[in-house]
């Protein structure tokens, strides 16, 4: 685990016995407006036990984003780092910390429109089944889901796979292509 990354999980969890926090009582939604909330008021100790606590549930938008995922770790570790109150403390004294709090963007990342991830995929399953074609014309003798020539098969894995899987199987279908190619 990286220093901060245990720096953070150390002060939620000193903070968790001050403030218990029961994660499973609020949805991924509450733990992030709790915590969004609590960072706009400099309310460090409340910030960083429901930021930590949704960044615990994995959602979509903390894997899918690692960008994301830093910026609430950069503010559970500048709560940590800069705060006059401590995680040990009773609660939170709401006033200006000692050193200018930096203005972070908390929310989760908008998740792409329905329309976008079907253009998306509806590219990704032509590509995939013309990869596929080539790989036949040239007698690559490639096998597997990733070479299946249905369009729907490739279109439907798609729907449900993360931007860096599609981009990742597009990469690899075109390198081993390359290496075929007559």
């Amino acid at each position: 685990m990286k220093p901060k990354a245990f720096a953070a999980a150390l002060f939620v969890f000193i903070g968790g016995v001050a403030f218990p926090v029961s994660a499973q009582q609020y949805s991924d939604d509450e733990l992030i407006r709790i915590g969004n909330e609590a960072w706009q008021q400099r309310r460090c100790v409340r910030a960083g036990q429901y930021l930590f606590a949704y960044l615990l549930r994995n959602p979509p938008a903390v894997r899918n984003d690692p960008a994301y995922r830093n910026r609430l770790e950069g503010a559970i570790s500048w709560c940590e780092e800069n705060s006059a109150v401590y995680a040990e403390s009773k609660g939170d004294k709401i006033g200006k910390p000692p050193h200018k709090q930096p203005q972070l963007n908390l929310a989760p990342p908008a998740a792409p429109s329905a329309s976008a991830v079907q253009k998306r995929c509806d590219i990704y399953g032509t590509l995939a089944a013309a990869q596929s074609a080539a790989s036949s014309a040239n007698r690559c003798g490639y096998g597997g889901n990733r070479w299946n020539p249905s369009y729907e098969f490739h279109y439907r894995y798609c729907l449900n796979a993360r931007a860096a899987e599609i981009f990742s199987e597009t990469q690899t279908r075109q390198n081993l292509l390359s290496q075929c190619a007559p």
